[in-house]
């Protein structure tokens, strides 16, 4: 053969050897988590009727409740009915029916500690178990036909069982007299039961930290570890042993040992951590012991959590899970690894659980791109979404809102989105992994949310008071289609859309929109609104047309309904004194003539027009006799200062006095009662101006007048 076709030969079947023995870590859709955040732990792995289902504390798989047991049945999660309320830390299939045990104390009826699944709903086992502090189930399996359960209780339907029981199919036994403390692994191996725990007796007898039941009595395992035993498998006919313990038989043992029947063994030098280590779980995959726990070092060698024994040496799994594994099953050509971690292999997502699978002809496909489809839907529509196509991906598995309907292997799905189905408003979840002959990718998610239906409380927005001739903007702040306005009688305006401009009329009204919105919804609005106008003109102005000058007078109209106030104008003539802005004022009148007293009424929308009055101002004639004998004497006259006023023959009379300026203003003014002689009074007004003055004495309803100068 020539040299050269061998070596080409010899290069292809190795490479032929590596692609057939290529090895790969997959996610499983989306995982587990908690709805309110926080770990979320896989603790048990089990198959039935080639599905995989997985126990722990968790409340959503791939984003659809599932409280704390889910199955994945190759292609996505699925609840199994209501749930437990509880952690699951076993699992076991039991005469063709899933038996669940853990710390929980219901599921849809009343039980402790465990329950049943028949594919379709929960039911009790028996009573279910009770302890003074602390009532768990740890470990089940199936031996001589009856279910054993172990963990940490004393009773089990009322009989006192410690820490391990046998379910017959209609009563929880006693085995033995059970152990000291709890147990925490089962496993079945040459026609015996061995458990695994944290106790030192069995059947009252030394057993530490793991024993045998051969269906009547119990038995030791040598002296057996010096330490909790957490994980029990069978290996190459070997009993394998893990958990957390530094000797196994007296002899050195990390965490890791077996039992050959006779002798403990380590495995090398066995598991350890960055705390001392612990061993979580063990299973066999492809003639491979794994282990998996709290571990970093397997014989020295760095291994991430999970690590492989050959039957002679440890190896790493690729790079492992990021944290704790503490569940491990082969099923389905594969392994699966659950526990608290959130990467494997270094950095691909993987919530809680994950798998790892050899001879795989290609890597599993990468997780897809966005998912491209609408986001905002309408109840009752079908919508088409799409990923591009991932390399290496041979099919895809789509995960839908319960409740909405479709179904695809490839990169596009239809999706029918019934209406009732989900609540307006809020996002839900639709997800699409890419599979192959390996694994699966981490799931890629999209939020879809339905178009609500809208609140009628969302009001019309604009001024619901105005003034009949104002240009007005009126708004609904919500988006639809086919938008009709009706207006208040006598109003004007139009629009088609979500704002209308409007000129108000002089009368109130309702304003009304009916419009169309998303999904073929209508919706009808109105918005009440009060027109005002500018006020009436005032009626007519009562008071005096005939005055003189230096007289107080008033004046009014009748109230004018829905006014602000009211607008007074004495141009000339006089003063208004008080009661501007109201309809009634008083006027002191200083200048003889023809003067024009107005009025007009306000309010916010403008004002009225104007009511007035002409009033006519005289001055007084001076009289220089007075009636009845009196006499008016002013002394001195004329005067610098102070000046005296008498008055004769007016005894026991009230004597008005006014003094008034030469342009009719009152500057002074007084009342006084004479007494049984001639009235006499001493005026003084000080800083007056020289000039002529009018004295005006009003007695008995008579104007007397004297006029007087004043001097420097």
């Amino acid at each position: 053969m020539n040299w050269r076709l061998a070596i080409l030969l010899i290069y292809l079947s190795g490479l032929h050897s590596y692609r057939l023995g290529a090895q790969y870590w997959s996610t499983l859709g989306g995982g587990f988590g908690y709805g309110g955040g926080g770990v979320s732990p896989v603790y048990a792995l089990v198959e039935h009727n080639n599905e995989l289902y997985a126990g722990g504390y968790f409340g959503i798989a791939d984003m659809i409740q599932a409280n704390c047991i889910a199955k994945w049945d190759g292609d996505r999660w699925n609840p199994l009915g209501p749930g437990l309320n509880g952690t699951v830390y076993a699992m076991v299939v039991y005469n063709g029916e899933l038996y669940a045990g853990g710390l929980f104390s219901f599921t849809s009826f009343s039980t402790v500690s465990v329950a049943r699944w028949n594919g379709s709903t929960w039911s009790a086992v028996g009573t279910g178990f009770s302890s003074a502090s602390w009532n768990e189930i740890r470990a089940l399996a199936v031996y001589n036909g009856d279910l054993y359960a172990g963990g940490s209780f004393k009773t089990a339907d009322g009989v006192l069982v410690n820490n391990i029981a046998k379910w017959n199919g209609s009563n929880w036994l006693p085995v033995g007299a059970g152990t000291n403390n709890d147990v925490r692994a089962l496993v079945v191996h040459n026609g015996a039961l061995y458990a695994g725990g944290s106790f030192d007796t069995a059947g009252g007898f030394p057993a530490f930290h793991i024993a045998k039941w051969d269906g009547t009595a119990w038995s030791s395992l040598g002296t057996g570890t010096n330490g909790p035993v957490n994980a029990l498998v069978i290996y190459r006919d070997t009993l394998q042993v893990a958990g957390v313990f530094s000797q196994a038989g007296g002899n050195p043992a990390n965490n890791i040992a077996k039992w050959d029947g006779r002798t403990w063994n380590p495995l090398r030098s066995g598991l350890t951590g960055s705390w001392g280590g612990s061993v979580m779980a063990l299973a066999i995959y492809n003639d491979y012991l794994y282990a998996g726990g709290d571990i970093n070092l397997a014989a020295g060698n760095p291994v991430n959590n999970i690590a492989k024994w050959n039957g002679d040496s440890w190896s790493s799994v690729r790079q492992g899970a990021n944290f704790t594994v503490q569940a491990l099953l082969s099923a389905d050509s594969s392994l699966y690894a659950g526990g608290w971690f959130d990467r494997v292999d270094g950095g691909l997502p993987a919530s809680n659980i994950a798998k790892w699978k050899e001879n795989c002809s290609n890597p599993p496909p990468v997780q897809p791109g966005a998912i491209n489809g609408n986001w905002l839907v309408c109840p009752g529509s079908t919508e088409n979404y799409q990923v591009n196509p991932v390399p290496n991906a041979t099919n895809y598995s789509w995960t839908l809102w319960q409740g909405w309907q479709g179904a695809s292997t490839t990169n596009t799905i239809a999706v029918s989105i019934p209406p009732g189905s989900a609540p307006f408003g809020s996002y839900f979840p639709i997800s699409v992994i890419a599979q192959n002959d390996c694994g699966g990718s981490y799931f890629t998610v999209a939020d879809i949310s339905l178009y609500e239906e809208y609140d009628s409380g969302i009001e019309i927005t604009g001024f619901d008071q105005v003034c009949g001739g104002d240009t007005v903007t009126y708004h609904y702040p919500l988006p639809g289609s086919n938008y009709s306005w009706t207006l208040p009688t006598g109003w004007t305006g139009s629009s088609d859309s979500s704002y209308i401009n409007v000129i108000a009329g002089p009368q109130s009204g309702t304003l009304v929109l009916d419009l169309t919105y998303h999904c073929g919804y209508t919706l009808q609005q109105s918005l009440d609104i009060t027109t005002f106008n500018p006020p009436a003109q005032p009626g007519p102005i009562s008071g005096n047309g005939q005055v003189t000058a230096g007289q107080t007078q008033n004046y009014s109209v009748n109230p004018v309904p829905g006014v602000t106030g009211y607008i007074w104008s004495l141009p000339s003539g006089g003063i208004i004194t008080t009661g501007n802005n109201t309809n009634s004022i008083t006027v002191n009148f200083t200048t003889a003539g023809v003067h024009q007293l107005s009025v007009k009424s306000y309010n916010l929308c403008g004002q009225s027009s104007v009511q007035t009055i002409q009033v006519t101002v005289s001055v007084l004639t001076p009289v220089t006799t007075m009636t009845n004998n009196s006499e008016v004497y002013i002394t001195p006259n004329p005067s610098s200062g102070p000046f005296y006023l008498r008055v004769k023959g007016m005894q026991s009379r009230f004597i008005n006095t006014e003094i008034l300026n030469s342009v009719g203003q009152l500057i002074f003014s007084s009342r006084e009662k004479a007494g049984s002689n001639d009235y006499s009074q001493l005026i003084n007004i000080p800083n007056m101006a020289q000039g002529i003055y009018w004295l005006r004495i009003l007695i008995d309803n008579k104007v007397f007048l004297r006029s007087f100068a004043r001097i420097e």
